[in-house]
């Protein structure tokens, strides 16, 4: 009978965290087309009575399809998994993230999906299966209202005994993984974020349990931060002193040492204007990133009192890298956007200067967050992971990672500006 596997880089006998992104192979590779799919088992008891006959098998409604093929013999993957089959009309190989969201979120003590392949309209106990262990679980309480729980009381020594862990229940336990990584990937913020990449992909396991300590852990949630400082508020505080800075300098701050006008007079001159002058738009912004950098004492590498201007697509803003903020010259007419974008790219740069491991622990797990960032070079591993914001408009692994999280709050100052 063939059987179905997955490369080593996975341990089957390990928990994996809901949004993981898998690859299965069946070990007998030959030309049949074959379906696949799941199903979903929220305790041990429901997965054993999975396999009592095919009558209980097909009765199961937590059934969903990864590769189904119509009637006219065409191959369709299920988008919703961001199922693909690794080899074009080859279906013995697939990959897939698994199921984001799980039924009992609080309640489950074992949750599992059972992975079929097979030929007919649905599959049968004679078809290839593989069992996944997704009892993974991070923080206490459902998806919309996560708390912070208690730490563990013996921390793993090494990443092998991490990945044997079922449940991470406080940001202190994150932090003590994410240190454990550190060790592995590299102990700097340069270090770490060359390295993350293709750690990920050689460990597309441990990355899905970052991914989604980081949809849990969501510093986009006001009750969640508040589960975490209770009362000394360390992160909160320092935050808000970013924040309240970068206000203070742009009302306070002269456009000139000789000139009383602030950097908020002159940008409401130049939103009042109906001519686009790029002279002075670049001067105002570069001003500006100048101006919060020296009241934060952060070393900004400038040229000639300007920063970095590029040319680039419309959808791209402007990036901060090793001391450096470059803003998107093509998207000047959109002056305060421009600014809002130049204090989120701040924003990371002051964290990688003041941010270390041994401060508050919701400082230190952002310090790792940010060395841990995920781009859209690691788009297929972390599919998987999204949120819908106020307006019900999805946000990517890249937009509810900590790092992006906590630079969009402090952004939220531009509104003041008008």
């Amino acid at each position: 009978m063939n059987s179905i596997n997955s490369k080593e880089i996975y341990d089957l006998k390990a928990p994996f965290a809901p949004g993981t992104y898998i690859e299965l192979f069946l070990e007998n590779n030959d030309d049949i087309q074959r379906k696949w799919g799941f199903f979903e088992c929220d305790s041990q008891a429901k997965m054993q009575l999975l396999f009592v006959s095919d009558d209980y098998l097909q009765s199961f409604d937590s059934f969903s399809t990864l590769v189904d093929i119509d009637e006219d013999g065409e191959l369709e993957c299920n988008d919703d998994y961001n199922a693909t089959l690794i080899e074009q009309e080859n279906t013995n190989k697939i990959g897939f993230s698994l199921p984001l969201y799980r039924t009992k979120e609080t309640k489950f003590e074992k949750y599992y999906i059972v992975v079929f392949a097979y030929e007919g309209e649905m599959p049968t106990l004679q078809d290839p299966y593989v069992i996944i262990d997704m009892s993974f679980r991070v923080g206490i309480g459902e998806d919309d209202n996560v708390a912070n729980g208690v730490n563990l009381a013996n921390y793993p020594k090494n990443i092998q005994e991490w990945n044997q862990i079922s449940h991470i229940q406080s940001v202190w336990d994150a932090v003590k993984f994410f240190e454990c990584l550190s060790k592995k990937i590299g102990d700097t913020f340069t270090i770490m974020r060359e390295n993350f990449f293709s750690f990920c992909k050689n460990n597309p396991q441990i990355a899905g349990k970052i991914a989604y300590i980081y949809y849990r852990f969501d510093l986009g949630s006001q009750s969640f931060i508040d589960s975490v400082e209770n009362d000394f508020k360390d992160y909160q505080r320092d935050r808000d002193f970013y924040f309240q800075t970068c206000k203070d300098v742009l009302l306070n701050c002269p456009i000139e040492k000789n000139n009383p006008k602030t950097l908020k007079e002159k940008y409401d001159e130049l939103m009042q204007g109906k001519k686009l002058d790029i002279a002075i738009y670049k001067n105002l912004i570069s001003k500006i990133a100048t101006a919060i950098c020296e009241k934060l004492d952060l070393n900004l590498i400038t040229k000639n009192g300007e920063i970095d201007f590029f040319q680039g697509d419309e959808e791209e803003w402007g990036e901060y890298y090793k001391r450096r903020i470059r803003v998107n010259e093509n998207n000047l007419h959109d002056l305060k956007e421009i600014i809002k974008t130049m204090i989120h790219e701040i924003r990371h740069f002051y964290v990688e200067t003041y941010y270390y491991p041994g401060q508050g622990i919701l400082r230190g797990y952002l310090f790792y967050a940010h060395g841990f960032s995920i781009s859209d070079d690691y788009k297929i591993l972390f599919d998987g992971f999204y949120k819908f914001d106020d307006k019900e408009r999805q946000e990517n692994a890249y937009e509810i990672q900590p790092n992006e999280r906590d630079a969009r709050f402090v952004e939220k100052i531009i509104d003041f500006l008008g």
